[in-house]
Formats: structure tokens, C-alpha cells, sequence
């Protein structure tokens, strides 16, 4: 099950680590973006940073696209089972928002 929204994506980093224990070398990118507080406390300002994980594919294919950030963009995400089990959200996909 999948679902776009549309997000303010600040950046995205690519990344590249060999696991400790298989020594499988995996890549992909973390996308980095903003949202908007909604603080009911008053005690925060601004926006938070949040952080997805993402398959490589998608830093290849924005930086095809020669997309500049920040920008609004259409980003398809995905649950995908996190550390410990937990579900974690993915970016699947992303496409700039005219």
C-alpha cells in the first residue's frame, strides 16, 4: 500500500555503507524535508526536519531531472519494516510539483 502527498523536500543525500555482519555493500538516500509545526504549546517555532529512507533509484532519477531544493514535490511513500520491527515510511517515489 502506497500514498502520495505533496512535501516540501529540502534535500536529499545519498548514501553508501557495507553491513558489519554480511558485508553486503547497500546504497540508497535519505530525504530530508520540511514540515510545518503544529504546536498547540506554543513552545516550538518554525518548521521540523523530518527524514525518510529511500532506494537509490530516486536520488539517481532527481538528479537526472536536475530538480533544485528546496522544492514542493509529489512524494509516493510506502511502510517498509524499520529496526526492531517497527514500521517506518519510505519514499518510493518523487516528481516535482508545478
Amino acid at each position: 500500500m502506497s500514498n502520495k502527498m505533496v512535501l516540501n523536500v529540502l534535500s536529499i543525500k545519498k548514501w553508501k555503507m557495507t553491513d558489519e555482519v554480511t558485508n553486503e555493500v547497500r546504497e540508497g538516500c535519505t530525504v530530508y524535508v520540511g514540515q510545518d509545526t503544529e504546536d498547540q504549546t506554543g513552545n516550538t517555532l518554525g518548521w521540523d526536519v523530518v527524514k525518510f529512507s529511500a532506494p537509490l533509484f530516486v536520488f539517481e532519477r532527481v538528479k537526472a531531472s536536475k530538480m533544485v531544493f528546496p522544492s514542493e514535490c509529489a512524494v509516493q511513500v510506502g511502510l517498509k519494516m524499520g529496526a526492531g520491527g517497527k514500521a517506518a515510511m519510505q519514499v518510493l517515489d518523487i516528481e516535482f510539483e508545478a
